[in-house]
């Protein structure tokens, strides 16, 4: 009895709450030059490979640029992005990422990318392509879309239980 009981509060936990998904274009597409790819790049304003030297206390990071493939020189002080909760980050000191921030320099588990010499000349060349063509984005870049072609996503998932029912529940 005790164990459907339980089972009946679990499911209604998570009933409860939203099960959000975070799907993240491959790096494998970049290195393919994939259109979608493609898009993404065109879409961002900076793209950079930078070394996190300092967490400040509300998580955002300060950086040391490697080096700016678009956009800005300097390299900005990056904050993790609140709008998609399930695709957070929290930023190391001395993680080495290539960056594509989100407005308001917001970074989460789709706007960063590993450090590969293979990535970075495929970016490199991609957003040369893109610049002398004056390439723009034709898809939703919004990292919970569910259009993305299977096969190119790699996707994260979690439930959050809402405010009022965690406090049903005496947490």
């Amino acid at each position: 009895m005790k164990s459907k009981l339980l089972a009946i509060v679990v499911g209604l936990t998570f009933a409860s709450g939203c099960a959000v998904a975070c799907s993240c274009l491959n790096a494998e597409f970049y290195l393919q030059g994939d259109p979608w790819a493609r898009d993404v790049l065109a879409a961002k304003s900076a793209v950079f490979h930078a070394r996190v030297i300092g967490v400040m206390p509300d998580g955002s990071a300060k950086l040391m640029m490697i080096e700016a493939m678009k956009g800005p020189k300097l390299p900005p002080v990056l904050r993790p992005d609140e709008r998609y909760p399930t695709c957070g980050i929290k930023f190391s000191v001395n993680e080495e990422f290539i960056y594509l921030p989100e407005e308001g320099n917001a970074i989460n588990l789709c706007s960063r990318l590993p450090v590969k010499r293979e990535l970075l000349e495929a970016i490199r060349v991609m957003l040369k392509d893109s610049a002398a063509r004056g390439d723009g984005p034709n898809r939703s870049l919004d990292p919970t879309r569910n259009d993305m072609p299977p096969q190119a996503a790699i996707s994260f998932s979690a439930f959050s239980v809402l405010p009022s029912r965690s406090a049903q529940l005496g947490r």
